[in-house]
Protein backbone atom coordinates (compact mmCIF):
# COMPACT_ATOMS: atom_id res chain seq x y z
CA UNK A 1 0.00 0.00 0.00
CA UNK A 2 0.81 3.54 -0.16
CA UNK A 3 2.15 5.49 2.77
CA UNK A 4 2.24 9.17 2.47
CA UNK A 5 4.24 11.70 4.69
CA UNK A 6 3.35 15.19 5.00
CA UNK A 7 5.20 17.98 7.15
CA UNK A 8 3.97 21.49 7.08
CA UNK A 9 6.03 22.84 9.79
CA UNK A 10 9.20 24.97 8.73
CA UNK A 11 8.88 24.40 4.96
CA UNK A 12 6.38 22.59 3.03
CA UNK A 13 7.54 18.68 3.44
CA UNK A 14 5.67 15.56 1.28
CA UNK A 15 7.20 12.25 0.57
CA UNK A 16 4.78 9.25 -0.83
CA UNK A 17 6.27 5.72 -1.02
CA UNK A 18 4.69 2.46 -1.91
CA UNK A 19 5.59 -0.37 0.90
CA UNK A 20 5.19 -3.86 0.59
CA UNK A 21 6.23 -6.81 3.23
CA UNK A 22 6.88 -9.97 3.62
CA UNK A 23 7.81 -10.90 7.08
CA UNK A 24 11.03 -9.00 7.78
CA UNK A 25 11.54 -8.34 4.65
CA UNK A 26 10.26 -4.53 3.25
CA UNK A 27 10.46 -2.94 0.00
CA UNK A 28 10.02 0.62 -0.89
CA UNK A 29 9.06 2.84 -4.22
CA UNK A 30 9.56 5.81 -3.24
CA UNK A 31 7.35 8.30 -5.61
CA UNK A 32 7.86 11.76 -4.49
CA UNK A 33 10.03 13.54 -2.37
CA UNK A 34 13.87 13.94 -1.59
CA UNK A 35 14.81 10.66 -3.02
CA UNK A 36 11.74 9.62 -5.70
CA UNK A 37 12.67 7.40 -8.29
CA UNK A 38 14.86 5.56 -5.45
CA UNK A 39 13.88 1.79 -4.66
CA UNK A 40 15.02 0.28 -1.60
CA UNK A 41 14.54 -3.61 -0.68
CA UNK A 42 15.38 -5.05 2.37
CA UNK A 43 15.62 -8.95 3.07
CA UNK A 44 16.24 -9.20 6.61
CA UNK A 45 19.87 -8.84 6.81
CA UNK A 46 20.67 -6.39 4.18
CA UNK A 47 19.40 -3.93 1.97
CA UNK A 48 20.20 -3.12 -1.70
CA UNK A 49 19.19 0.60 -3.17
CA UNK A 50 18.83 1.25 -6.55
CA UNK A 51 18.57 4.65 -8.10
CA UNK A 52 16.66 4.59 -11.35
CA UNK A 53 17.79 7.78 -12.80
CA UNK A 54 21.41 7.14 -12.31
CA UNK A 55 21.13 3.17 -12.73
CA UNK A 56 23.34 3.14 -9.82
CA UNK A 57 22.92 -0.05 -6.67
CA UNK A 58 23.88 0.29 -3.21
CA UNK A 59 24.52 -2.05 -0.27
CA UNK A 60 23.94 -1.09 3.31
CA UNK A 61 23.99 -3.97 6.39
CA UNK A 62 22.04 -1.21 8.35
CA UNK A 63 18.04 -0.53 7.00
CA UNK A 64 18.68 3.06 5.50
CA UNK A 65 15.01 4.31 5.18
CA UNK A 66 13.89 6.44 7.62
CA UNK A 67 12.15 4.01 9.95
CA UNK A 68 9.48 7.46 11.55
CA UNK A 69 8.10 6.95 7.54
CA UNK A 70 7.51 3.06 7.79
CA UNK A 71 4.34 1.91 8.53
CA UNK A 72 5.64 -1.48 9.24
CA UNK A 73 7.82 0.30 12.09
CA UNK A 74 4.96 2.57 14.03
CA UNK A 75 3.83 -1.09 15.15
CA UNK A 76 6.85 -1.60 17.10
CA UNK A 77 5.89 1.59 19.24
CA UNK A 78 7.60 4.46 17.25
CA UNK A 79 11.20 4.94 18.64
CA UNK A 80 12.43 1.27 19.13
CA UNK A 81 14.46 -0.85 16.93
CA UNK A 82 13.44 -1.98 13.66
CA UNK A 83 11.64 -5.35 14.19
CA UNK A 84 14.03 -6.45 16.23
CA UNK A 85 11.56 -7.03 19.06
CA UNK A 86 7.64 -7.00 19.65
CA UNK A 87 6.14 -4.88 22.02
CA UNK A 88 5.42 -7.88 24.45
CA UNK A 89 9.42 -8.35 24.67
CA UNK A 90 9.76 -4.72 25.04
CA UNK A 91 7.64 -4.69 28.10
CA UNK A 92 9.13 -8.14 29.54
CA UNK A 93 12.59 -6.56 29.10
CA UNK A 94 12.18 -2.85 30.11
CA UNK A 95 11.61 -1.34 33.42
CA UNK A 96 7.68 -0.55 33.00
CA UNK A 97 4.41 -0.36 35.08
CA UNK A 98 0.80 0.12 34.64
CA UNK A 99 -0.03 3.06 36.04
CA UNK A 100 -3.93 2.95 35.42
CA UNK A 101 -6.74 2.46 32.69
CA UNK A 102 -7.92 5.23 30.52
CA UNK A 103 -9.84 5.53 27.43
CA UNK A 104 -8.39 6.86 24.30
CA UNK A 105 -11.76 7.89 22.12
CA UNK A 106 -14.03 5.54 24.52
CA UNK A 107 -11.65 2.72 23.84
CA UNK A 108 -10.06 1.04 27.06
CA UNK A 109 -6.10 1.44 27.58
CA UNK A 110 -4.06 0.17 30.06
CA UNK A 111 -1.21 3.50 30.62
CA UNK A 112 1.65 1.54 30.96
CA UNK A 113 5.18 3.51 32.04
CA UNK A 114 8.13 2.46 29.83
CA UNK A 115 10.84 5.41 31.17
CA UNK A 116 14.32 4.51 30.68
CA UNK A 117 16.88 6.07 31.39
CA UNK A 118 15.34 8.07 34.37
CA UNK A 119 15.14 11.31 33.10
CA UNK A 120 13.29 9.96 29.83
CA UNK A 121 9.45 9.73 30.18
CA UNK A 122 7.92 7.54 28.12
CA UNK A 123 4.17 6.27 28.38
CA UNK A 124 2.15 4.03 25.94
CA UNK A 125 -1.33 3.76 26.05
CA UNK A 126 -2.49 -0.01 24.61
CA UNK A 127 -5.77 -1.32 24.01
CA UNK A 128 -6.39 -5.13 24.24
CA UNK A 129 -9.51 -5.37 22.79
CA UNK A 130 -7.42 -4.03 19.45
CA UNK A 131 -4.90 -7.25 19.81
CA UNK A 132 -2.69 -4.82 22.25
CA UNK A 133 -2.15 -2.10 19.99
CA UNK A 134 -0.69 0.75 21.01
CA UNK A 135 -2.90 4.10 20.25
CA UNK A 136 -0.72 6.85 22.30
CA UNK A 137 2.31 7.48 22.92
CA UNK A 138 4.16 10.53 25.11
CA UNK A 139 7.82 10.72 25.12
CA UNK A 140 9.39 13.64 27.01
CA UNK A 141 13.33 14.11 27.01
CA UNK A 142 15.87 16.08 26.30
CA UNK A 143 17.87 16.81 23.00
CA UNK A 144 20.60 18.97 23.03
CA UNK A 145 19.96 22.07 25.94
CA UNK A 146 15.76 21.23 25.03
CA UNK A 147 13.43 19.41 26.73
CA UNK A 148 11.45 17.90 24.28
CA UNK A 149 7.76 16.76 24.50
CA UNK A 150 6.76 13.97 21.29
CA UNK A 151 3.12 12.56 21.23
CA UNK A 152 1.43 10.38 19.11
CA UNK A 153 -1.35 9.47 18.05
CA UNK A 154 -2.08 6.36 15.93
CA UNK A 155 -5.03 5.31 14.35
CA UNK A 156 -5.53 1.68 12.59
CA UNK A 157 -7.98 -0.30 10.03
CA UNK A 158 -9.36 -3.03 10.42
CA UNK A 159 -9.08 -5.55 8.08
CA UNK A 160 -10.49 -9.26 7.94
CA UNK A 161 -8.96 -12.39 6.01
CA UNK A 162 -9.42 -16.10 5.97
CA UNK A 163 -10.83 -16.04 9.28
CA UNK A 164 -8.73 -13.82 10.91
CA UNK A 165 -8.01 -10.15 12.34
CA UNK A 166 -5.60 -7.56 11.11
CA UNK A 167 -4.74 -4.17 12.36
CA UNK A 168 -2.90 -1.80 10.27
CA UNK A 169 -1.99 1.97 11.00
CA UNK A 170 -4.33 4.24 8.79
CA UNK A 171 -2.85 7.30 10.40
CA UNK A 172 -0.56 8.70 13.07
CA UNK A 173 -0.18 12.17 14.16
CA UNK A 174 3.39 12.78 15.78
CA UNK A 175 4.01 16.46 17.37
CA UNK A 176 7.13 17.73 18.99
CA UNK A 177 7.22 20.87 21.38
CA UNK A 178 10.10 22.75 23.54
CA UNK A 179 8.91 22.48 26.96
CA UNK A 180 11.91 23.92 28.21
CA UNK A 181 11.38 26.04 31.06
CA UNK A 182 12.04 29.43 30.28
CA UNK A 183 15.11 31.81 32.34
CA UNK A 184 13.26 35.10 31.61
CA UNK A 185 12.10 35.96 35.33
CA UNK A 186 9.64 37.92 33.98
CA UNK A 187 7.94 35.71 31.18
CA UNK A 188 4.66 35.40 31.52
CA UNK A 189 4.48 31.09 32.54
CA UNK A 190 5.74 28.92 29.64
CA UNK A 191 5.24 28.77 26.72
CA UNK A 192 4.99 25.84 24.42
CA UNK A 193 6.61 26.32 21.10
CA UNK A 194 5.83 23.12 18.93
CA UNK A 195 9.43 22.39 16.80
CA UNK A 196 6.90 20.45 14.30
CA UNK A 197 3.55 18.74 13.63
CA UNK A 198 3.58 15.72 11.27
CA UNK A 199 0.86 13.43 9.77
CA UNK A 200 1.66 9.96 8.53
CA UNK A 201 -1.36 8.27 6.41
CA UNK A 202 -1.41 5.41 4.79
CA UNK A 203 -3.84 4.43 2.17
CA UNK A 204 -4.94 0.97 -0.54
CA UNK A 205 -2.80 -1.33 1.68
CA UNK A 206 -4.26 -5.46 1.38
CA UNK A 207 -3.07 -7.90 3.79
CA UNK A 208 -2.71 -11.27 2.78
CA UNK A 209 -1.52 -11.39 -0.51
CA UNK A 210 1.53 -12.20 -2.56
CA UNK A 211 3.97 -10.14 -3.26
CA UNK A 212 7.16 -12.81 -3.37
CA UNK A 213 7.88 -11.25 -7.36
CA UNK A 214 8.67 -7.98 -5.77
CA UNK A 215 11.22 -9.16 -3.82
CA UNK A 216 13.60 -10.38 -7.09
CA UNK A 217 16.11 -8.13 -8.21
CA UNK A 218 16.81 -8.81 -11.82
CA UNK A 219 20.28 -7.44 -11.73
CA UNK A 220 22.91 -8.27 -14.55
CA UNK A 221 25.70 -10.39 -14.03
CA UNK A 222 29.08 -8.15 -13.31
CA UNK A 223 27.04 -5.02 -11.96
CA UNK A 224 29.25 -3.10 -9.56
CA UNK A 225 27.01 -1.99 -6.17
CA UNK A 226 28.62 0.43 -3.48
CA UNK A 227 29.21 -1.76 -0.31
CA UNK A 228 29.14 0.82 2.65
CA UNK A 229 30.32 -1.50 4.78
CA UNK A 230 33.78 -2.12 3.04
CA UNK A 231 33.68 0.99 1.14
CA UNK A 232 34.56 -0.65 -2.14
CA UNK A 233 32.23 -2.24 -5.48
CA UNK A 234 31.45 -5.62 -5.29
CA UNK A 235 29.39 -7.43 -8.36
CA UNK A 236 26.05 -8.34 -8.00
CA UNK A 237 26.20 -11.61 -8.07
CA UNK A 238 28.53 -11.93 -4.89
CA UNK A 239 26.13 -9.68 -2.82
CA UNK A 240 22.71 -11.27 -4.32
CA UNK A 241 24.23 -15.01 -4.10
Amino acid sequence: GTCIYESPSGQEKKLVTIFAYDGRKMRADILEGLEAGTLQIFDGEKQIYFIRQKKRYAKQDMLGIDRVLDPHYWASSAKYSYLEKSLGDILEQRPCKILRQEKVDDILCYVVDVSDPPDHVRHLWIAPEMGFRVLKIYDESWVGDKQVEFNYRLFYKKYQSNGQTFWFHKLVKYEAINVTPSKDKTSQGNQKKYLFKNTFRAEDFKVNVDVSSLFKLDIPPGTLIYDSASDTYIPAEEILK
